[in-house]
């Protein structure tokens, strides 16, 4: 079988070898447990320690505002039920096309008896600061707002939103999952309370991820742990240290801060390079705003075809998404799309394509002949 093009980095990334390679030692070597006295054990939290500083400086916080997590879904799940389960008849603020893992708590939250204001975006996917200003109530507690949307890669305007949550004194918490590899994001420029994001999408390791929690959040006893038995990371988040994963995510960040700029420049590049071809030779429409996007998101209908059929006929030469990785085993029509507006037919021949650090220009041609081939063959059959 000829090479797949692997254009899904939303999806997931292959873990970089530089991460490998700091990874290594702490499966078999330096293997000890943080949580223990002697030698081995203080050796591992040293190391943990280190990747607790190079993590809050890299997003500006404090070393012990760092927590580590299984992933973005548990730091979602931290963030909106640890915050709104202190108090009674709360508030919650989030937009309609949120990740799963925002959308799926609220909908438990609203079970027991909390509230949820869902923002309608525009068909560009941005919301509008002022109905967030409006759905502002005496019960508000906390605003949801991902950094980059992970179908459409819209960005919203963090840092104004940042800016409203503490005008009304409201925690704000911020899913950077898909941005943080391109994005600097500084928690306290931005007024986040509460940032998560995940390593597998920055060539690190799956099953690690970060939550910053604004020490005063912690202080005051405005969250609580939905994780206990053992009482480790200040008995926010318990559990023994994934010590290797810990030191190949602090190598990933290392490796985004190092490349971040010219990593940006060069996918907006290729992304300009593949759009312009697919746009020119076929009948399609971008989904989401061009100027407020994630530099490695494409998300187009193509008009007139079967998505489902599109998808098998490039199966042995590219990988690239028709929804969400984390809904591709439904059915259902993107819940993201809809929410914007785009029409049933239209939903259903959409493509997402996701840009990666390691896409070549060669890759892009080729992403673009076989999409535009395709595209053409299926009118043929028409």
């Amino acid at each position: 079988m000829s090479k797949i093009t692997y254009l899904d980095y939303q999806a997931t990334t292959p873990v970089d070898q530089e991460v490998l390679h700091a990874m290594l030692p702490y499966f078999s070597q330096s293997y000890g447990n943080p949580s223990s006295s002697h030698f081995y054990g203080i050796e591992a939290l040293q190391v943990v320690e280190e990747a607790k500083s190079y993590v809050a400086n890299f997003l500006e916080a404090k070393p012990y505002e760092i927590f580590f997590t299984s992933g973005s879904t548990e730091g979602n799940n931290l963030a909106l039920k640890g915050v709104v389960r202190k108090k009674e008849a709360s508030h919650i603020i989030t937009v309609s096309t949120e990740h799963k893992s925002i959308l799926d708590v609220c909908k438990q939250l609203e079970t027991e008896g909390h509230s949820v204001t869902y923002l309608k975006p525009n068909p560009q996917g941005l919301i509008a600061l002022e109905d967030m200003r409006k759905a502002i109530n005496k019960n508000t507690i906390i605003i949801s707002v991902m950094y980059g949307n992970n179908e459409i890669g819209t960005i919203q305007d963090i840092k104004e939103i940042g800016k409203i949550a503490r005008e009304n004194n409201v925690i704000f918490h911020c899913d950077a999952t898909q941005g943080i590899g391109y994005e600097k994001i500084d928690v306290t420029d931005c007024g986040i309370d509460i940032l998560t994001f995940s390593s597998h999408k920055i060539y690190g390791p799956k099953g690690i991820g970060i939550i910053f929690i604004n020490n005063k959040l912690i202080d005051k006893k405005f969250i609580s742990s939905e994780i206990q038995g053992g009482n480790q990371q200040r008995n926010m988040r318990s559990g023994t240290y994934n010590v290797p994963s810990i030191v190949g995510f602090s190598k990933a960040i290392e490796l985004v801060k190092n490349n971040r700029d010219d990593n940006r420049i060069n996918t907006l590049n290729l992304r300009h390079i593949l759009l312009e071809k697919i746009m020119a030779e076929t009948d399609c429409i971008l989904n989401g705003s061009l100027q407020c996007r994630l530099p490695n998101n494409i998300n187009v209908s193509l008009k007139g075809i079967d998505g489902q059929k599109f998808m098998e006929m490039i199966s042995d030469r590219l990988a690239i998404s028709n929804g969400s990785a984390c809904n591709s085993g439904s059915q259902k029509p993107s819940y993201v799309l809809e929410a914007i507006g785009v029409p049933p037919n239209l939903i259903q021949s959409s493509f997402r394509i996701s840009l990666g650090r390691p896409t070549t220009e060669e890759e892009v041609f080729e992403c673009a002949e076989t999409m535009i081939s395709t595209y053409k063959k299926l009118y043929r059959i028409k």
